[in-house]
């Protein structure tokens, strides 16, 4: 679907931004962020989350971005210092590192309700904003308890992390007075994780083979397995197919999973991408990431967006009526912006 109109009640979204475009925006964010040793990064994360708002489209009308770059920068140097503090405390006493980290953890949720408070308040459709509703409490259950018992568990609880994470910050999203509600299926997510793993682990087994087949003699013989470089290789092929297929695999099953079950008011989402689609573009992307020293990465990003629009929809036959309705809160909105605490910690 590379036109607005997905069915006759569903409207389609669509990228219309190109690698050439952004490749300018990128490589003079790049080296002005060197220059300035990296205080212009902020600057630079407005003029990229402004271009890919703009062209990303809904029914003909774009999106928009609205991000302070001071406020940016403002978490960024918190989040930084309190990373320098923790290397510090780690490097010359790991007993106040480990109380530094237990200490901050409450602090962190505070942190991600404002970012995703600042995030969503200034992003608009239509001259309308959308708000992020979460509290500290629901943020401190969502990353900290639920991380914690994927602690506890060994990693068992992974996906209801992931789920609990995916589900709060899109649940608790509004646009103007219309509500954003999310309740994906805890099965698909252990399910997806649960093949993940299997990707990620198959390298491992078959390293020994691999490495049978590589030392044998001509005349039949084979040498003895080398217990360091069979791990070693299977190391290698592990991380190989956790770039080629575990992290779009599960950047695929999640999308849909998550976003089939969302809705805005009464209406619902459709996530439609699909790994044998995904998969040769993310692997071309790789590709020439590599063999251009990393500056075909604008392309890539831009083509990774196109590919999200194209397999995203929502169900608005009449997008115009939706937004009218949905303007009576534009004004509270508008007034959880210039909150002096709202800050972004994203990179």
């Amino acid at each position: 679907m590379s036109d607005a109109q997905v069915s006759g009640d569903s409207t389609g979204f669509a990228f219309t931004g190109k690698g050439s475009e952004y490749f300018r925006i990128w490589i003079v964010n790049l080296l002005l962020t060197v220059v300035t040793l990296g205080i212009y990064s902020a600057w630079a994360k407005v003029r990229r989350e402004q271009y890919f708002h703009r062209n990303t489209l809904l029914a003909g009308s774009g999106f928009d971005y609205h991000g302070s770059p001071l406020a940016i920068l403002k978490g960024r140097v918190i989040a930084v210092g309190l990373l320098l503090v923790l290397g510090t405390a780690q490097k010359f006493s790991p007993g106040l590192y480990l109380a530094l980290v237990l200490g901050s953890l409450p602090f962190l949720p505070w942190l991600m309700v404002r970012s995703l408070r600042f995030r969503a308040g200034n992003t608009a459709y239509r001259g309308l904003r959308f708000h992020h509703r979460g509290t500290y409490r629901e943020a401190l259950t969502a990353y900290v308890g639920h991380g914690l018992l994927t602690l506890v568990t060994f990693g068992l609880w992974m996906p209801m992390w992931a789920r609990a994470v995916k589900q709060f910050q899109i649940d608790k999203l509004s646009f103007g007075d219309a509500d954003f509600a999310c309740r994906p299926r805890a099965g698909g997510y252990y399910g997806a994780y649960l093949q993940a793993g299997l990707l990620a682990v198959v390298p491992l087994a078959i390293a020994p083979f691999l490495f049978w087949w590589l030392t044998s003699s001509p005349q039949g013989g084979s040498a003895a397995p080398n217990v360091i470089l069979v791990a070693v290789l299977g190391l290698v092929l592990a991380l190989l197919a956790i770039a080629l297929l575990v992290r779009p695999f599960i950047q695929v099953r999640l999308t849909n999973l998550t976003w089939n079950a969302a809705t805005l008011g009464a209406r619902r989402f459709s996530s439609t991408q699909a790994l044998r689609s995904f998969w040769p573009l993310h692997a071309t992307n790789l590709l020439l990431i590599a063999l251009t020293v990393g500056l075909y990465w604008p392309w890539a990003k831009v083509r990774e967006a196109a590919y999200r629009a194209e397999h995203f929809a929502v169900e608005a036959a009449d997008l115009d009526d939706f937004v009218a309705q949905a303007r009576p809160q534009a004004s509270a909105v508008g007034e959880e912006i210039v909150d002096v605490f709202d800050l972004d910690v994203a990179l």
